[in-house]
């Protein structure tokens, strides 16, 4: 015997008692319940999960062109006028010294002095953990203001960060002579 036989014969006798009017009340209002549960368990979610996908592409591609620009404007910045790199500072001791006084420095988490390469430049990698966005911009502007140049330059945003947060990991050189 099948579970839902006393349930199909209650609901048989059930419309069986409803006049035509009513049966064609219950069959319109059924059908209204039917698309309102359709459009609220299917439609709207998949309208919702497509534009939070589009809202997260839009921002990852701003964020994409931000630090592709960013990374430009770094790479390819010429020499501030009459801004000479000082021989007698050491570019590691700048290094420290410029990120202590910008307050990045406990963000500094690898320091590398690079053998000198075929140019003769003294070079260091560096790299950075959880580091705030705009003062890393400000430190590496000073670093172009002091006759240092980037070399290489890669900013990763944290995962999950919402305040501006990076990791970066950067090559810097000396400009001009050793």
């Amino acid at each position: 015997m099948n579970p839902l036989s006393p349930l199909v014969q209650a609901f048989s006798v059930f419309w069986r008692q409803r006049s035509a009017q009513e049966q064609r009340t219950l069959r319109f209002a059924a059908l209204a319940l039917s698309l309102l549960l359709a459009y609220q368990l299917i439609w709207n979610p998949i309208q919702q999960a497509a534009k939070l996908a589009s809202l997260q592409l839009e921002s990852t591609q701003k964020l994409a062109a931000f630090t592709q620009d960013a990374k430009r404007t770094l790479m390819g910045a010429a020499s501030p006028a009459g801004a000479n790199p000082t021989p007698s500072v050491s570019l590691m001791l700048w290094v420290e010294q410029a990120a202590r006084a910008i307050g990045i420095e406990p963000q500094l988490t690898q320091r590398q002095p690079i053998a000198h390469s075929a140019d003769g430049k003294e070079r260091v990698q560096l790299k950075f953990s959880a580091v705030p966005f705009d003062p890393l911009l400000r430190w590496l502007a000073q670093a172009n203001a002091a006759g240092f140049g980037v070399v290489q330059l890669e900013i990763t945003p944290q995962p999950g960060s919402k305040t501006g947060l990076v990791d970066a990991s950067i090559q810097l050189g000396r400009r001009g002579g050793s």
